[in-house]
């Protein structure tokens, strides 16, 4: 099947802008030991029981995909989703974190997972 010009377009403009969040699961050290679950360059979201402080500074380093040093991000807490009864989108009690901003190269990085992704997983033309 061809790939269509558009929705290409659209999946890259997506992902530049921070609105095409992947699933990234991947041990992380955030001064404690947790998961990310999702991944853009904008930020991430961490899976943890026990919640920061909203507007807390953190470091979240992680291994990232064909790179022998690890990722060391720097941002801060903007979400919090404690464990409910309801949760948010399906995801596990976490929080988000806003990325400061990135060197070039962690920002490629970012990008290759997120267009290793969308390889591997091809939007619809209704997404």
């Amino acid at each position: 099947m061809a790939s269509r010009p558009h929705v290409v377009r659209r999946t890259v403009e997506r992902r530049n802008n921070g609105l095409l969040r992947v699933p990234f699961i991947r041990r992380c050290a955030v001064a404690f030991d947790d998961f990310t679950v999702n991944i853009n360059v904008l930020g991430a979201y961490v899976a943890r029981d026990q919640m920061p402080q909203l507007n807390q500074a953190v470091t979240i380093t992680l291994a990232a995909p064909g790179k022998d040093i690890p990722l060391v991000l720097r941002g801060i807490v903007t979400w919090l989703n404690p464990r409910q009864q309801h949760p948010v989108h399906s995801l596990p009690p976490g929080f988000g974190v806003k990325f400061g901003t990135l060197p070039p190269e962690d920002r490629r990085c970012i990008e290759g997972v997120i267009d290793d992704y969308t390889r591997r997983n091809p939007p619809t033309s209704s997404s």
